[in-house]
């Protein structure tokens, strides 16, 4: 209960970034509903005993009270309903506007943790499967008026016994002992049936976000991959998959049969203390030490406090099941960024005279062993043409990534102009760098956005580096021009090709216009024309900026005048092209590797 209360803490802590005032309106709604039964419960009792004993202007002024006091809470009600409404319909959207925004200023190396985004794409699952952020606000605001209410009815049915004048003290005794041991029997028994409801409901949910999970895969992939569906003939592989999967209708039967089961012993046992409990009032109205307005009063009690006491225990299971699951927004949005601490500023000279040093730079990924990097000790200007060339698993992108601040050295240091990097201010860190990784993405909105970028959109500087790269006749051939959306995530956009994003993405780090180009694999995608297009052209491309060039083609490396071969996390060689063929090394044996294919 301790951990259910402190995650549903977290998670309202969540709620209240976006809607300050949503506790209180919860509360607020709370004490209207649960007051509004009550109050016309005291009140139909006064009018009751009024009329009795022909006392009509006092009932009169009973029932304008009453009218009066249940409009005021109907209007209170009405108003915090729709709020909750509205909480409901956007809450799960506005708690993944804050995973995406931490998930874009964490840092990278946390990101691409597995524990970061598992539970993430976990708690979605899970949510998929039980409702979301929505449904636990509903779960709370509904809990807590089981919880007002109970008060409410154990407040009355206390007055009931201090306010009593018994005839026969030791009957009244033996009454509230009889109560008072069939409520905590009733507390001790609801407890362990709670306890086996709540295990039976999470067995069902942890199933069923399983089977939903893989259900929603089968059905995504039947509309995405229709090529390798048609041409395998896996149709009816992925319906006799689908209908298995749906099978999960079974495990909704068998959770109902144990939930009704556990229901009926809660119920049996609140109908058998709420029967005692009308038979103890009857014998008080029968002896009179009740009016007929209080035998209302209190019967109505008991029984509202039966169905709330039933109530309250599936409520705290739904909240108790989804505080757990929803516990990992919290986690993840709290987590504390942990590298990120430099604020100095990147000098800005005219110039562009920037030197990045390596000095016995070590690594090793978060939760391993083995050092991708070894010892680098490497020297970058602006200006520099760098080709960086290996193995596969040389270490070559993981190189770009510490250079871009994805990651930290495990040891050694990483300096600009004699500075370590972790002491710039991150966010003007990466203004300094256009990188095209051969991961790169582009987004479904408008292909002028994509290569700005998020820059002012200048139409001329955009013209130029779509000739840059070969797509001008291309994008003016397009719907929209320019302006065309690109993919049909978002509507009715155009689809470009491998090659033709690739050639994007080297125009969006053109316009970027920044003093360090890093081209990771940039034309893997590109035919073998445009391909040389773009070594012939590459120069003119980059112009006086550096270039950092990650190839497996070793015949592209030849218009780098500096190229650093890496093997096995370190760097082995270093030259042109001319003098490593010539060391008949680690290069030379890549590189004839390719050529005798060529030969």
């Amino acid at each position: 209960m301790k951990q259910t209360w402190q995650n549903v803490r977290d998670f309202l802590k969540l709620v209240k970034k976006d809607y300050p005032y949503a506790v209180y309106v919860i509360i607020s709604n709370a004490l209207a509903k649960a007051s509004l039964p009550f109050v016309n419960l005291v009140y139909y009792a006064k009018i009751i005993d009024a009329l009795t004993n022909n006392q009509y202007e006092i009932a009169i002024k009973y029932a304008v009270l009453m009218i009066s006091l249940s409009l005021a809470l109907g209007i209170i009600t009405h108003f915090t309903n729709r709020d909750i409404e509205m909480y409901g319909y956007t809450l799960d959207g506005s708690l993944m506007q804050q995973i995406t925004y931490k998930a874009m200023v964490m840092e990278y190396e946390e990101f691409e943790k597995t524990d970061s985004m598992d539970s993430i794409r976990m708690a979605k699952g899970k949510a998929n499967g039980a409702g979301g952020a929505g449904s636990q606000i509903e779960y709370i605001n509904l809990f807590v008026i089981q919880i007002i209410s109970i008060i409410y009815s154990l407040y009355f049915m206390g007055k009931l016994f201090i306010n009593l004048k018994y005839t026969n003290f030791n009957q009244a005794i033996i009454w509230m002992l009889i109560l008072s041991f069939m409520f905590v029997g009733l507390l001790i028994i609801g407890n362990k049936i709670s306890k086996l409801s709540s295990d039976s409901f999470e067995e069902m949910q942890r199933k069923n976000v399983h089977f939903n999970s893989v259900s929603s895969y089968i059905c995504y992939q039947a509309t995405i991959e229709i090529k390798d569906i048609l041409l395998y003939q896996l149709q009816h592989l992925f319906i006799t998959y689908n209908q298995s999967v749906n099978k999960r209708l079974g495990i909704y039967i068998e959770w109902g049969k144990k939930n009704g089961l556990y229901t009926a012993i809660i119920s049996l046992c609140m109908n058998i203390f709420a029967a005692t409990s009308y038979i103890f009032v009857g014998v008080l109205a029968i002896n009179g030490s009740i009016s007929i307005g209080n035998v209302l009063l209190y019967a109505g009690t008991i029984q509202r406090f039966v169905n709330y006491m039933t109530g309250s225990v599936t409520y705290y299971n739904q909240i108790r099941y989804h505080a757990d699951f929803l516990n990992e927004y919290s986690k993840f949005i709290n987590k504390p960024n942990l590298h990120y601490v430099g604020t100095l500023p990147i000098e800005k000279r005219s110039d562009n005279k920037y030197e990045f040093e390596f000095k016995n730079v070590s690594f090793k990924y978060p939760n391993t062993e083995n050092y991708v990097l070894k010892d680098i000790n490497l020297k970058l200007n602006v200006g520099d043409k760098l080709a960086v060339v290996g193995r596969n698993g040389a270490g070559k992108t993981t190189l770009i990534k510490l250079l871009c601040r994805l990651y930290e050295p495990t040891e050694g240091e990483i300096l600009l102009n004699g500075i370590n990097i972790g002491k710039y201010d991150y966010d003007e860190y990466t203004t300094i760098f256009s990188p095209v990784f051969q991961d790169f993405a582009l987004f479904s909105i408008p292909l002028d956005e994509n290569v700005a970028s998020g820059l002012q959109i200048n139409n001329k500087k955009l013209s130029e580096c779509l000739e840059k790269v070969g797509m001008n006749e291309k994008v003016a051939n397009m719907s929209d021009k320019e302006h065309t959306l690109l993919y049909r995530d978002n509507g009715e956009g155009v689809n470009v090709s491998g090659g033709e994003a690739q050639k994007l993405a080297i125009a969006r780090a053109l316009y970027k216009d920044a003093p360090f180009v890093i081209l990771d694999e940039p034309t893997a995608a590109l035919d073998p024309i445009a391909e040389a297009e773009v070594y012939e052209n590459f120069n003119d491309l980059i112009e006086n900026k550096s270039a950092i060039y990650i190839s497996h083609r070793m015949s592209s490396c030849k218009f780098c005048d500096d190229i650093v071969v890496f093997k096995d996390g370190e760097i082995v060689e270093r030259g042109n092209h001319t003098t490593l063929l010539e060391k008949d090394g680690e290069y030379a044996s890549l590189y004839n590797a390719q050529a005798e294919y060529y030969a």
